[in-house]
């Protein structure tokens, strides 16, 4: 963590990309995994080839929102 606080990133670690388009969200889905621990799957396509990327988000309550308590990706 000490060196992802004292670095400055220049893409985004969720989507391993600097840049982003509005058309991959025509390939974006959501699945709910887990009731037990609110585990989300998401998946989607940057267009570039045809990998699908995939992310898995574990959420916790804050009160009436949500904040995400864990991040794999694959």
């Amino acid at each position: 963590m000490q060196h992802i606080n004292t670095s400055i990133l220049d893409n985004d670690p969720f989507l391993n990309a600097q840049d982003c388009s509005e058309n991959w969200t025509n390939s974006l889905k959501v699945i709910k995994v887990s009731e037990k621990d609110a585990t989300y799957q998401v998946t989607y396509n940057t267009g570039f080839n045809d990998v699908i990327n995939v992310v898995e988000l574990t959420l916790i309550p804050n009160g009436s929102t949500y904040l995400i308590d864990s991040i794999k990706g694959w």
